[in-house]
């Protein structure tokens, strides 16, 4: 039976479909995948997560948010669900590890960036929502630094933007100015909404973009034994082509 991967989506509310159609485009453009049995069957939550964003809040709320993550990725599991993959740095912040059952392979967002990330000199830097950056969560997974106070109040402005549908060209020219405001070797986007306005891994100047929820799409389809079963079939699946 081919592999079931569950997406816990809604946070933000476009984060899960995005993850899902680069999980899709790299079945088609790695693997040849084509016809309809050739893709994995993927099932996405888009839950309305309690506020993990406005500081005054996510003290109140960290019980229910983790609760809330739990039945999600509980949810998924019952329904079929190999894998489970988070789509939202944040909400690391509240995954309890042991509450995950041990039948399911969990994929979150700050796991699959330590492994992509290389040990070397290389400075980095971290673009994420408040919640992330006052309780260090990408700190604790590789080493990198965080932006000042005053460039925060603008990433916090740029997500809020990005929320609410805006994502043209004043906000794509508002995250370059932030990522070569960095002055890092890399800069790595640790919230999806950022993945949403860059999409993908890049390079701005003398900084390398890292994208992690590229980074995710690529372990879910790459890394995964089970997902391999997906990828042995698709590598068999010739692409017919018109004369």
């Amino acid at each position: 039976m081919k592999p079931c991967i569950g997406i816990v989506g809604g946070a933000g509310p476009a984060a899960g479909f995005e993850l899902g159609q680069r999980v899709i485009a790299l079945c088609q453009q790695r693997y040849g995948c084509h016809n309809d049995s050739d893709f994995p069957r993927i099932l996405v939550e888009s839950y309305p997560f309690s506020d993990m964003l406005s500081s005054h809040a996510v003290g109140n709320n960290c019980a229910t948010l983790r609760s809330e993550l739990r039945s999600v990725i509980d949810r998924l599991v019952t329904a079929g669900a190999d894998v489970v993959a988070l789509s939202c740095n944040t909400l690391s912040c509240f995954l309890d590890w042991e509450a995950v059952s041990g039948d399911v392979k969990l994929i979150d967002m700050l796991s699959a960036t330590r492994d992509h990330i290389a040990i070397n000199s290389q400075s980095t830097v971290t673009l994420c929502t408040r919640t992330s950056r006052e309780r260090g969560i990408h700190a604790g997974a590789y080493e990198t630094a965080y932006i000042d106070e005053r460039e925060q109040t603008c990433v916090d402005a740029l997500i809020n933007e990005i929320l609410a549908g805006y994502c043209g060209r004043a906000q794509q020219l508002e995250l370059a100015r932030l990522i070569a405001a960095c002055q890092a070797s890399r800069v790595v986007l640790g919230c999806t909404e950022l993945s949403l306005l860059w999409g993908g891994d890049a390079h701005l100047g003398n900084a390398r973009v890292i994208d992690p929820l590229q980074l995710v799409a690529e372990t879910i389809t790459l890394n995964n034994n089970k997902s391999n079963l997906l990828l042995q079939k698709s590598q068999q699946t010739t692409v017919k082509t018109t004369p």
